[in-house]
């Protein structure tokens, strides 16, 4: 589901990092950034060509196009409203002194919801533009990035919280503590 999103911006800005720190020419980097787009196209490709050609419904109106909206429509269920009751993000927390679903309509949330979790990844985004990659860089920036997506983004599931608990984890050992608690209270949210 869009769960697979959660990890996106920090590869995304890593990889472009990279070529931006390539040695080279503009046009080596240029290039370099075009070989990783066209990678990402065909692999896109190639994950979603079999919804075009294996349709459950094989009528005249169910084309290419309107399978792969199917499977956006299931991806991004907005029908099913901002948050099931008792997620531990923050749509549900502050739910309880301000009703957002009540307040705004659904086009509404789903921009505030995708506005806010922009805004929560931007940090992210600007230390990986920035600061050395190392690999704990990377592991801090998958932790933040799936907790930015778990705490604001639209229609999030309780089993969510194992995507920002999965590279915590490999963060245990330098701040058993912290990440001690971590596990614990993503647990204590399912």
């Amino acid at each position: 589901k869009q769960m697979s999103l959660y990890y996106a911006p920090v590869f995304f800005f890593a990889l472009l990092r990279k070529c931006l720190a390539k040695q080279g020419t503009v046009t080596d980097k240029i290039f370099h950034l075009a070989k990783i787009g066209c990678t990402v196209i065909l692999s896109f490709a190639f994950l979603w060509f079999p919804f075009c050609v294996y349709r459950t419904d094989p009528s005249p109106t169910n084309t290419c196009g309107s399978a792969l909206l199917q499977v956006l429509h299931r991806q991004f269920p907005f029908s099913r409203g901002l948050f099931e009751d008792k997620v531990a993000n923050l749509w549900y927390s502050t739910s309880v002194v301000l009703d957002w679903r009540v307040i705004f309509s659904t086009p509404h949330l789903v921009y505030a919801s995708l506005s806010l979790t922009l805004l929560l990844l931007v940090p992210i985004c600007v230390n990986l533009m920035t600061q050395p990659l190392t690999a704990t860089r990377m592991l801090w920036s998958l932790t933040n990035s799936s907790l930015a997506y778990f705490l604001a983004s639209y229609q999030v599931h309780e089993k969510s919280i194992l995507l920002p608990l999965v590279p915590a984890s490999f963060l245990f050992a330098s701040n058993p503590l912290l990440f001690g608690w971590f596990q614990i209270l993503g647990t204590f949210t399912m």
